[in-house]
């Protein structure tokens, strides 16, 4: 026996247990790097322009300021800023509490053509439907790798002690958005509203499939377009096609009208004013408001997941 008193199975044994991927592994090998592409497409679009936009001698004019969000990671954390340089170092907390802060941070832009420059500004954040949205990306990117998680008011959970009723709120919240328009469209301009109806349309179209289990762990961060074509494989759907011969067109039509709400969306994210015509934001709105309650009225009989 060596001096060190231990045998090689002692050996085989500790290398085993070292080699057992921990919780930190776990989220370090999948989780992580999806959520860093996630913030990155916040970064991208407007999500984190409220927060973190690039400030003017008059205000803030949008756009997401490395720099700043980086300042604010490190301000959070106390030691490291945004993108995290060696993200070996972090802890299933730190990455936890990322998720947290993020989570905080987003929100929808409200513009407001300035008086000084008669340029348009972030005077405001419209946090709500953001946040919802962010929430079920995130609980999706958490199924996709395995990690029994779950974001539930802005807080992470274990997911088997947390019960969300996910449908329901969405629901709610899709409801409330619309009822809200009218009143928003004075108040905040008709370009954030339809920002917001669809964001929460798709955060609707979401919950619906993961309440009727018609997600995957392969899901990864669909598009409205990509939910609704999984939708349409509940039983509701499928007895319209049944029932009504002309009901596929009309569901082809219906998720065309999705991908084109998408790319106009995507389009007023590239303007610089970062706004939308009132035209095409009200199509948006309208189109919104007729998709969901469609799909309310179509599912409402069928509260159970899919045979």
């Amino acid at each position: 026996m060596s001096g060190s008193g231990k045998t090689s199975s002692d050996r085989g044994a500790s290398e085993a247990v070292a080699s057992e991927p921990t919780a930190a592994d776990a989220l370090l090998a999948g989780f992580w790097p999806a959520f860093v592409a996630y913030v990155d497409e916040l970064a991208k679009g407007s999500d984190l322009d409220f927060k973190f936009g690039y400030q003017a001698s008059c205000g803030n004019e949008g756009g997401c300021d490395p720099d700043a969000l980086s300042r604010a990671v490190q301000q959070r954390t106390g030691r490291m800023g945004w993108p995290v340089a060696d993200p070996s170092t972090l802890q299933p907390r730190d990455i936890l509490d990322l998720v947290e802060f993020f989570y905080e941070c987003v929100a929808f832009p409200v513009w407001e053509i300035c008086d000084f420059c008669e340029r348009s500004h972030v005077t405001s954040g419209d946090q709500v439907v953001a946040r919802e949205r962010y929430t079920s990306a995130i609980n999706a990117l958490f199924r996709q790798c395995n990690q029994s998680l779950t974001l539930h008011q802005g807080k992470v959970g274990d997911s088997s002690k947390i019960a969300v009723p996910v449908f329901s709120t969405s629901t709610e919240t899709m409801r409330n958005v619309l009822d809200e328009a009218d009143v928003l469209i004075q108040s905040h301009g008709r370009s954030l509203v339809a920002d917001r109806a669809m964001a929460a349309l798709h955060a609707y179209i979401q919950a619906a499939c993961e309440s009727k289990y018609l997600s995957s762990a392969s899901d990864g961060n669909p598009s409205t377009s990509e939910l609704f074509a999984r939708l349409r494989t509940h039983p509701a759907l499928r007895a319209l096609d049944a029932r009504h011969p002309g009901a596929e067109a009309l569901l082809n039509a219906l998720s065309s009208v999705l991908d084109a709400t998408q790319a106009m969306r995507l389009g007023a994210t590239l303007e610089p004013s970062g706004l939308l015509g009132d035209a095409e934001a009200m199509l948006l709105i309208n189109s919104a408001r007729a998709i969901f309650e469609y799909l309310d009225v179509a599912l409402s009989g069928h509260s159970g997941p899919t045979p």
